[in-house]
């Protein structure tokens, strides 16, 4: 009787045991993995990231033509442009009375303005056109340590050659990402506590009544990511050592939640620190050097894991283009991955358009002279210290059928037409 009770348990363990295996072995197939070994929802597509471990992309329905416009920033020499339409605008100031003309093209005028009375004084860091219409930000800086900003945001009036301010504001520290969004300017600014630990404060200001608010409060390491502005959310990426976070932001919610996060191989490095890349088109994600696809799959690296840039990293439905640290222009497919140097001309920034390209040349002046010779022969403008000449040229997208659009000066190239 003995005997027979204890083959029973021993039949019934094993029954049991073939049971767990298998429903095991059907939720296996069921779900991919997740790093830790867990299973996941399955809901969502998978990316693979470059140690081989696999995440889900909770991004979702994205309305990428629902997005911010950038402001052109002059905190740095850069040459910035924009191109639409085959159409670019920048601005001169020629005069030492703060007069400003706003030029379209090869040296035509579409407009002026002074900045006079209660503007007189600060210097344009900022410029966006939208339309028809005009916006600047205003800074006023002082060498006092205890000064904080003055900024002032502004319309421009070309047809009065004026400025309207729409707000007045001090920040402790300078604004950054500066964005216009449905009828509102967003910007972020560091605080700095009384402990010393770190945050931001992104706010919104209506450009029809000048009310400000604040939005939310970025802490620790988010301070760094640039703000993407998409389909009524504010996108943007954390990095903590090798692991990389993007978060939505809901504006109509208010609320937060995290879109996918992934890892690095290797240590972390000053060169594989988180950039201000960050943009979202039908098929990626592009954040830093790396392209995330959203129908799932493995990341993408431009122009590798340790690759240096110039200017921007941008796109269009079927290349990537960038500008590598020896100043090499790249064209990248984005189905295969081939990259390709654009041979004939070395650059320093790039821009896309569906059809062409429009490359800012990097001038030898740069090459010829060292640092004290610079700062002895740079030619000093309203925006401050520039060498060179840069020039700007527009060509079809394998780099053939070159054409120069404008010889460079002392302007900034600005915004395209819309």
């Amino acid at each position: 009787m003995v005997k027979k009770i204890f083959l029973i348990c021993i039949c019934s363990g094993f029954i049991c045991f073939l049971c767990v295996a298998c429903r095991d072995r059907d939720v296996a197939k069921s779900f991919p993995e997740d790093i830790c070994g867990t299973a996941v929802s399955g809901n969502y597509p998978i990316v693979v990231d470059e140690t081989g471990k696999k995440r889900e992309l909770k991004l979702g329905d994205v309305d990428t033509e629902d997005k911010g416009e950038d402001f052109v920033s002059f905190y740095d020499m850069d040459e910035y442009f924009q191109m639409e339409k085959g159409h670019y605008f920048y601005l001169e100031n020629s005069s030492d009375d703060g007069t400003y003309t706003i030029c379209r093209d090869k040296g035509q005028e579409v407009g002026k303005f002074t900045l006079s009375g209660e503007s007189y004084g600060y210097y344009i860091s900022e410029f966006i056109k939208l339309g028809k219409d005009y916006y600047a930000v205003l800074t006023d800086y002082s060498d006092d340590e205890d000064y904080e900003c003055q900024y002032q945001f502004v319309r421009v009036d070309t047809k009065e050659e004026r400025t309207e301010i729409i707000d007045e504001t001090e920040e402790e520290n300078p604004i950054v990402d500066m964005v216009w969004y449905k009828d509102a300017f967003y910007y972020k600014s560091d605080i700095v506590g009384v402990s010393g630990e770190a945050s931001a404060a992104v706010k919104k200001l209506n450009a029809v009544n000048g009310e400000s608010q604040e939005i939310f409060r970025l802490h620790g390491e988010e301070t760094n990511s640039r703000l993407l502005f998409l389909d009524g959310k504010i996108y943007y990426g954390v990095q903590s050592w090798n692991r990389i976070f993007l978060y939505s932001y809901d504006l109509e919610s208010g609320q937060k939640r995290e879109v996918f996060q992934y890892e690095r191989k290797g240590s972390y490095t000053q060169d594989r620190m988180l950039s201000n890349v960050l943009e979202i088109d039908k098929d990626y994600i592009y954040i830093s050097n790396e392209m995330i696809p959203r129908a799932g799959g493995e990341i993408m690296q431009i122009g590798g894991r340790r690759a240096g840039f110039q200017g921007s990293i941008v796109h269009n439905d079927k290349y990537v283009f960038y500008c590598d640290e020896d100043c090499r222009l790249h064209r990248m497919d984005k189905k295969t991955g081939k990259d390709t140097v654009i041979q004939g001309i070395r650059a320093m920034d790039v821009k896309c358009a569906d059809d062409s390209i429009y490359v800012l040349e990097y001038d030898k002046f740069y090459d010829s002279n060292d640092s004290e010779e610079m700062a002895d022969e740079e030619v000093e403008t309203s925006y401050g210290f520039l060498g060179g000449s840069f020039n700007l040229y527009s060509m079809n997208l394998d780099g053939k059928c070159k054409k120069r659009l404008m010889k460079g000066s002392n302007g900034k190239l600005l915004v395209s037409e819309k």
